[in-house]
């Protein structure tokens, strides 16, 4: 509690982090026990973000303002709209190729990690530093090299990753009551 100042605890609701926390936990154990449904209903909310953006970016387009950008802003309104439509329309096989895109996009980020982390070894940052260059690479690698396990093991990394964070919200909302109030 000593790096978050009283004034800055004051402005959220200790309710509302409980709240959230409790939310985390219920959809991180619906990834956990229903796996193949949550991916369904993320790949559907999804679609449907992609659809509302994409018709209120190419609302955007009439307004004054987007004179400078009006082609570009056109462009992403339409493929936003189709994309979330696409997804909405097939929601078994975008359950499937979204999260295939997003393993493939881990899986290069952790290359270009790794050897971002390598370089920065070979320049003087440390062999701890080349260490997790290694581990990164291999780990992209290995998520590239083989994308349906890494498809297969992502609704369980987003179970976990939502139980933590859940769990770290609830105490945080604990403390957050528990703190003298100013």
């Amino acid at each position: 509690m000593n790096t978050i100042s009283a004034k800055s605890l004051s402005l959220v609701p200790w309710w509302l982090v409980l709240l959230q926390g409790v939310l985390s936990i219920l959809v991180g154990i619906m990834f956990l026990t229903a796996p193949g449904v949550s991916m369904i209903f993320l790949a559907r909310l999804l679609g449907l973000y992609w659809l509302i953006k994409g018709v209120f970016s190419l609302a955007a387009v009439f307004h004054s303002d987007a004179k400078a950008h009006r082609g570009w802003l056109i462009f992403t309104s339409l493929v936003g709209i189709a994309a979330g439509i696409i997804v909405l329309d097939h929601p078994l096989i975008s359950a499937v190729f979204l999260p295939a895109v997003i393993v493939t996009l881990i899986g290069i980020a952790g290359l270009f990690i790794g050897f971002n982390e390598l370089f920065a070894a070979y320049r003087g940052a440390g062999w701890s530093m080349g260490l997790l260059g290694v581990i990164s690479i291999l780990l992209g690698g290995a998520v590239l090299g083989n994308t349906v396990i890494g498809v297969a093991a992502l609704p369980y990394f987003i179970g976990i990753v939502e139980l933590a964070g859940g769990l770290a919200a609830l105490i945080f909302a604990y403390e957050l009551h528990a703190a003298p109030r100013r």
